[in-house]
C-alpha cells in the first residue's frame, strides 16, 4: 500500500470507520447518514489545517463532546485509535454501545451477587442502592473499564450515584432517563446496564430507539403537564409523558431495536435515548442485572419530573459519589458549590444523604 493509501486508511480508522479501507466502500458508508459527510469534512479540515483559530472554541461548549455539533473537529483533535474512535462514533450516532465485562463478571461474581441479594427484594422487581451494603454491587459500579469508557465518551470524571439490581424484567414503557435525572449542563448523565445472566428475547430484554438521543430533551412542561412532588400527580403526568414518547417515535420514524445480552456484557446508554423493558414471554424466567446511573463532575443535578422551570421551581438532588462515599456539590465549573435559591447542604442533611435516608 502506498504512503497516501496508508494515510487514507489511518484517517478512515481515526474517523471511526470499521469497514475495509476501500475508498468506494467508505464513500458509500459516508452517504448512509448526512451528518457523516459533514463531520468528515470537519475532520479532514483539522488534519490538513490544524485546529481553527477563532474567538469560539468548540471545546468550551457546555455539552458532552460526543454530542457536539462540532464532533468531527473534536474527534480529529483527540486523535483516537481506531477501536476507540469506532466506539465513540457508535455512541455518537446511536446513543448506546456495548462493552465486554465477561472476564470480571463470569468468574463467579455474578452468581455470588445473585445469591447475596436473594433475600433483599422488598420490592418484587428491584433493590435500589444495594452498593451501600454489598461490596460486589459497588465493585461493578466502579469497574475501571466502565469508568474509562465513560470518561472517554463524556470528557469528564464520572460520578456513579445510584445502583438498581433487578431479578426480573421491568417491562417498562419507553422513556428517557432525562425525565428522572438531568444535569446542568444538560446530557451529562448516562446509565450502564450489566447482564448477570444471559438475556434473550423471552425474559424481558431491553429495547431502545437508535438515534433518539439526538432529539430535544422533553419534560412534563413540553407535553402540557407540570412536575410535582405529589406522587399521584406525578404518576398522572408520567402516563401522559410515556404516551407522548410512543407517538414521538412514530412521528420521527424511529425503529425499535431489542438488545439481547450475554452474561457479563454491559450496555451504556445516553441519558436522552428512548429505552425500556420488553414483555416477559416466558413465565418464571429471571433477568438478573445491575444498572448504575452516572452523573459527571462539575454539574448541577436535578429531578425534572418534580421540577417546573417556568416557575423557577427546581428540585436539585443531593447525590453521593459511590467512588468516595461523599456528597457531591451542586456546582458548575467555577460556580460556588450551592444552587441559586437553595441553601448550602447542612451537616444533618449531608449525613442523611450518606446513609441513604434522603435523595
Amino acid at each position: 500500500m502506498s504512503k497516501n493509501k496508508n494515510a487514507s486508511a489511518s484517517h478512515m480508522r481515526g474517523f471511526g470507520y470499521a469497514g475495509a479501507c476501500d475508498d468506494n466502500e467508505f464513500e458509500d458508508w459516508l452517504s448512509e447518514k448526512p451528518m457523516r459527510q459533514q463531520e468528515w469534512e470537519q475532520y479532514l479540515s483539522v488534519l490538513q489545517n490544524g485546529p481553527r483559530k477563532s474567538e469560539f472554541d468548540p471545546k468550551d461548549m457546555n455539552t458532552p463532546w460526543v454530542h457536539s455539533p462540532f464532533f468531527g473537529r473534536l474527534l480529529a483533535e483527540k486523535d483516537l485509535s481506531g477501536d476507540k474512535a469506532e466506539l465513540v462514533r457508535e455512541f455518537h450516532e446511536n446513543g448506546l454501545i456495548k462493552i465486554d465485562l465477561r472476564e470480571t463478571i463470569c468468574d463467579g461474581t455474578a452468581e455470588k451477587l445473585i445469591e447475596e441479594l436473594a433475600e433483599g427484594y422488598d420490592d418484587p422487581v428491584r433493590i435500589q442502592d444495594a452498593w451501600r451494603s454489598n461490596e460486589k454491587v459497588k465493585q461493578i459500579a466502579l469497574f475501571p473499564k466502565i469508568l474509562d469508557t465513560l470518561e472517554l465518551i463524556y470528557g469528564r470524571d464520572a460520578v456513579p450515584f445510584q445502583t438498581l439490581n433487578f431479578r426480573v424484567g421491568t417491562e417498562q414503557a419507553g422513556h428517557t432517563d432525562t425525565i428522572h435525572f438531568d444535569s446542568l449542563p444538560h446530557r451529562f448523565m448516562c446509565g450502564v446496564w450489566v447482564g448477570l445472566e444471559n438475556i434473550d428475547e423471552n425474559n424481558g430484554p431491553l429495547f431502545y430507539y437508535p438515534g433518539s438521543h439526538l432529539l430535544p430533551i422533553y419534560d412534563f412542561f413540553d407535553v402540557g403537564r407540570e412536575g410535582s412532588r405529589n406522587p399521584d400527580e406525578s404518576s398522572a403526568a408520567y402516563a401522559v409523558y410515556v404516551d407522548f414518547i410512543d407517538q414521538l417515535m412514530s412521528a420521527h420514524g424511529l425503529q425499535k431495536e431489542t438488545l439481547t445480552v450475554e452474561k457479563g456484557e454491559a450496555v451504556i446508554w445516553s441519558a436522552n435515548v428512548i429505552h425500556g423493558g420488553s414483555p416477559i414471554l416466558e413465565d418464571g424466567r429471571s433477568r438478573h442485572s445491575q444498572v448504575t446511573h452516572y452523573y459527571f463532575k462539575d454539574c448541577r443535578y436535578f429531578t425534572p419530573l418534580q421540577s417546573n422551570w417556568h416557575k423557577a421551581d427546581v428540585l436539585y438532588r443531593d447525590i453521593v459519589n459511590i467512588r468516595t462515599n461523599e456528597v457531591v456539590p451542586n456546582a458548575h465549573l467555577s460556580d460556588p458549590a450551592t444552587t441559586p435559591g437553595s441553601q448550602p447542604i447542612g451537616k444533618r442533611r449531608a449525613l442523611k444523604v450518606l446513609l441513604g435516608l434522603a435523595q
